[in-house]
This record gives C-alpha cells, structure tokens and sequence, in this order.
C-alpha cells in the first residue's frame, strides 16, 4: 500500500504530466504540476511536496537550475528525482552534483516512478 504524499510533477509535455497527474491523483496522492521551471520554483516554494519528478529539458529554467534553487529555498526533505530524455553521463553527473535523489531516463513506466514514490524517504 502506497503512502499517501505530496508530490510535484514537473514536464513540458502535457502528455506526461496528465499521465503521471492522473495515475497519482487515483492512487490517493496531493499532485500539483509545473510545465517550466519557474513554475516548478513557486510551486515547489508555496506546496512544499515530499516529492519532486522533473524534467531537465525544461523552458524558462531547465530542471539543474531548478534543483540547484529548490535545495537552497526549500532544503534537503523533498526528494527530486530527474525524469528525462537525456542519459548521458554528463548530464547525470550534474544532476547529482545539484543535489537529484535519483534519474530516470524516459520512456519511464509508470510502475518504475510508483515504485520510488512508495521508497522516498520523506
């Protein structure tokens, strides 16, 4: 049984969003969503979710940059994990060095983010 959290989604494809959105919302989960980085930092800023699924490929801000802001305003309890397209090493690296708690790289089941959700140490 999942535990219920609060959870941001963060993608600038609409597709996704609504699917993850969607699947989370059923399962008893508080799910707000972002479709450019701004947003995901006032969101993240004003919902404080126990979890983050962002994208890097984002508008306005990309989802490093994001990372980077959201530990500085928000801390270390929210666990971000990258959903994305890129999955070369570069780009993981980065993102653990802004502080990810974990990557995907996407196509992305939606099995695999329910699977961490319910592991997030939040």
């Amino acid at each position: 049984m999942l535990h219920r959290r609060r959870v941001l989604v963060v993608d600038d494809n609409p597709d996704i969003v609504e699917t993850f959105a969607s699947i989370l919302t059923l399962l008893g989960h508080e799910v707000r969503v972002a479709s450019d980085g701004g947003s995901a930092v006032d969101i993240a800023t004003a919902f404080t979710p126990d979890v983050i699924f962002l994208d890097i490929g984002l508008p306005v801000l990309d989802g490093i940059s994001v990372c980077r802001t959201i530990r500085q305003q928000v801390g270390t309890a929210v666990q971000i994990y990258a959903v994305t397209g890129y999955g070369d090493d570069a780009v993981r690296a980065a993102a653990h060095e802004a502080g990810f708690n974990g990557y995907f790289v996407k196509p992305v089941s939606p099995l695999e983010v329910l699977e961490q959700l319910e592991l997030a140490q939040v």
